[in-house]
């Protein structure tokens, strides 16, 4: 138990400095990019020398590497490019101290078209979608049945390339079918109720419906399937389930329209059933970006038995003030936290608590109020200290690369002052997750 407790986790991208995707498009980096990424560099490379969990490097730098990258032409690059932005990705979740593996999604472009790119039944739109702030997006409308061939292995191959620099379990982030396909227009599948003599909202949530049962059982499980034929003997991968706009439609969560629609639980709940297929050497967790989360988390744990973390957003709406009290920390991620142990977690499943926003222009965090956000379901709200896992809020692609380092930072310092706190109250051994630095200088 000592091993996994209070664990650390990243949840999603990060930043999308050209600094640092540069080297994986057309085109020349400036200067003073490559000078912003050379301090990036150095700073990662510093961390485990005052290490926040981490173990401590003797590796080369890889300074010299991206400069040499930075000056060779695009077209003879990609490959090598490709190579030292995921070890960098690596590196940096790394030596922070996270527990799982990735690459910031640096090789991806986002969640939905990436996801959904080599997946036949679907055409671009003309139309743009309105994102968050100024970003706009065109989204995708599919036009005939969903259908995959696997052939070209895109998941797998990232997996791979992530493995050559890993040493902790890799987290293999999938947009979950329901959000791809509420983020796509459904003409096909809509139509097709349709002309059965469905109304239109009914035939709008079946046609959904139908439709993400396709995506799952024809691409997400495949992918799913293939990673886990890929991995090593032994090995085992965590798949990451994300949604952003789980409760965009929400009749889908209303009893009469469940009956209606035959089903014994909300879509998404079935969606996520059919995507957790049980494979060797495969974990599943889940998360979900702010939402309303009390018109499913009802359901979680008892029906999504394949799913050992869930992750809900608390940072977003918390107040930024120290404290153990309903007063201090609130807001609809915490109340799902509390809705959550009211319908139980499994004995394998746990709760990943999000302790520092990550919104365009977050601050770092106070390490004493990440401490409290850490304490506060444990001491609080009776989650047994093995149940709680760490995080950032969703996605730091908006930070710029040196606030992501600062932010994760004292999310770690953080969590090192709830195990301390945990090390008097518990009366357990959590020295493997405080540096010695940090123990000196509370000892001393």
């Amino acid at each position: 138990m000592i091993d996994e407790l209070l664990s650390t986790r990243d949840i999603g991208s990060g930043p999308r400095d050209p600094a640092v995707l540069g080297l994986l498009r057309q085109g020349d980096l400036t200067a003073e990019q490559m000078e912003r990424a050379r301090g990036f560099i150095e700073k990662v490379e510093a961390l485990p020398k005052s290490a926040y969990g981490a173990s401590v490097r003797s590796e080369s730098s890889l300074v010299p590497e991206y400069f040499a990258l930075a000056k060779q032409p695009f077209s003879q690059k990609l490959e090598a490019a490709t190579d030292f932005v995921t070890k960098l990705g690596v590196l940096t979740l790394h030596n922070l101290g996270f527990a799982r593996s990735w690459n910031l999604e640096w090789t991806r472009t986002e969640m939905v078209e990436w996801e959904r790119a080599d997946v036949g039944g679907t055409n671009k739109s003309d139309h743009w979608q309105h994102s968050y702030g100024f970003r706009f997006w065109k989204d995708a409308e599919i036009v005939q049945q969903i259908s995959y061939s696997g052939k070209s292995e895109r998941h797998v191959k990232e997996v791979a390339r992530v493995r050559k620099f890993a040493k902790e379990k890799v987290r293999v982030p999938l947009t979950d079918p329901h959000c791809v396909i509420h983020a796509t227009s459904n003409l096909f599948y809509y139509g097709l109720e349709l002309s059965r003599g469905r109304d239109e909202t009914l035939a709008g949530l079946i046609g959904d419906h139908k439709a993400g049962l396709d995506f799952a059982r024809k691409v997400t499980k495949n992918r799913i399937k293939s990673i886990s034929e890929s991995s090593p003997q032994g090995v085992v991968t965590d798949i990451q389930l994300d949604n952003f706009i789980v409760a965009c439609e929400r009749k889908e969560f209303s009893k009469d329209f469940i009956r209606a629609m035959g089903l014994k639980a909300p879509s998404y709940i079935e969606l996520m059933k059919e995507s957790t297929p049980s494979y060797p050497n495969i974990e599943y967790s889940n998360h979900n970006c702010l939402q309303p989360y009390h018109f499913y988390v009802p359901y979680v744990a008892a029906e999504l038995k394949s799913i050992t973390r869930f992750h809900y957003e608390v940072s977003t709406h918390d107040t930024n003030k120290r404290g153990l009290t309903a007063d201090q920390r609130t807001g609809q991620g915490w109340e799902a936290i509390r809705q959550l142990k009211q319908y139980g977690l499994r004995k394998h499943q746990k709760a990943i608590i999000d302790v520092a926003s990550t919104y365009e222009g977050a601050q770092p965090p106070d390490p004493e109020v990440v401490r409290d956000r850490i304490l506060y379901p444990i001491l609080r709200l009776d989650y047994a200290p093995e149940q709680i896992e760490v995080a950032p809020a969703c996605g730091q692609r908006n930070l710029s690369l040196e606030r992501m380092l600062e932010i994760d930072v004292n999310i770690h310092r953080g969590r090192d002052l709830a195990l301390k706190q945990l090390e008097r109250d518990f009366r357990i051994d959590a020295a493997p997750h405080l540096t010695k630095s940090y123990l000196s200088r509370v000892k001393g």
